[in-house]
């Protein structure tokens, strides 16, 4: 009888969708770049043992300015058509659109947080350009930062 070892399985699943998401944040950039867009923030919300993403939203940063320094002013509609429709021809995604949420479900999947099951939860992923290490003029980078709530429930017993 074959064995099947679950474990090697799961941490060679795990390597693939890290992979993903470098080469993700990579295409992201280009395109962040491309179109002049500082920051996306993803909203997702889960409950009832399924979740979604929510809504997108772009934020433009000054084209002569700073990259990093972009500021939230609000993006043109044509701009987040355009934006959402730009081919990217990787990853098994055709749209950046696709992309983003594919990203978005690879990390909240490597999380490990139950943000779909029962009361569920909800919460934001950030893409935001940034300098590599903080200080490179010339080196940018796509960070990515997620903040999930959810509700939790404990049971304490006192004895008087």
């Amino acid at each position: 009888m074959t064995r099947i070892d679950y474990a090697a399985i799961a941490a060679e699943e795990k390597k693939k969708s890290l992979n993903f998401i470098g080469s993700a944040k990579a295409l992201l950039l280009k395109h962040m770049l491309f179109r002049e867009i500082g920051m996306i923030e993803v909203e997702f919300d889960g409950s009832g043992d399924s979740g979604s993403i929510q809504d997108i939203i772009l934020c433009h940063f000054i084209p002569k300015g700073d990259p990093c320094g972009w500021t939230a002013r609000p993006v043109k509609p044509e701009a987040v058509k355009t934006f959402f429709k730009d081919n990217v021809g990787a990853l098994n995604c055709n749209t950046v659109e696709e992309l983003i949420e594919q990203t978005s479900y690879k990390i909240l999947t490597e999380t490990g947080m139950d943000w779909y099951n029962n009361d569920g939860g909800w919460g934001s992923i950030i893409f935001e350009i940034i300098r590599a290490n903080g200080t490179d003029p010339d080196k940018l980078e796509v960070s990515v930062s997620m903040n999930i709530r959810y509700t939790e429930s404990n049971n304490y017993q006192f004895d008087y």
